[in-house]
């Protein structure tokens, strides 16, 4: 049994190139606060490429260099395989311990279903901490998005894996297109 890690991840949403979009910026913001304030063995960001709007910059390596123009001088791991939620979750415990203390920083308004797919897809329990989100009329998408995404979780719990594959087929399709 190795040492036990506090693991910080953040999950990103989209960027332009090197530029974030404001629901990643805020969740970055909030991720800094939390690295200022307490000791993570590891950091993580994750996200892919979904779209030709990126130039071949994922969202893990926009947060990465928007961490560390903020003077943020630890290690940061890239994830920037992921096109899903799930997808990154599945990635992630490749290179997680069980026994690790993992935190993850997302949008409040994901705040449910990252905790739910760590809770049924990893089989952990894990701290999520949601960033407060700034643009209320995006809300509504937003939400009506994270309910279909719950429901996409579930099903994958019981070994309903096509809408998950569905939407990562789709991202690839976007981002190859």
């Amino acid at each position: 049994m190795g040492e036990k890690m506090k693991i910080l991840i953040i999950h990103g949403n989209t960027n332009n190139k090197y530029s974030l979009s404001e629901d990643s910026k805020t969740r970055c913001d909030l991720a800094i606060d939390l690295i200022r304030k307490n000791h993570y063995d590891r950091i993580i960001v994750t996200g892919g490429i979904f779209d030709k709007s990126q130039e071949g910059v994922s969202v893990a390596r926009a947060m990465k260099h928007y961490l560390e123009s903020q003077w943020l001088e630890e290690h940061i791991e890239v994830e920037e395989q992921s096109l899903t939620t799930i997808h990154n979750v599945e990635l992630l415990m490749k290179t997680i311990k069980p026994e690790d203390d993992v935190h993850a920083v997302t949008s409040d308004y994901h705040v449910f279903r990252t905790w739910l797919i760590w809770l049924l897809i990893a089989k952990r329990l894990i701290k999520v901490i949601g960033a407060k989100s700034k643009i209320a009329l995006i809300m509504l998408k937003k939400l009506f998005v994270e309910l279909l995404g719950i429901g996409v979780v579930v099903a994958y719990f019981f070994k309903i894996k096509f809408p998950e594959l569905y939407f990562r087929d789709w991202d690839r399709t976007i981002k190859n297109g």
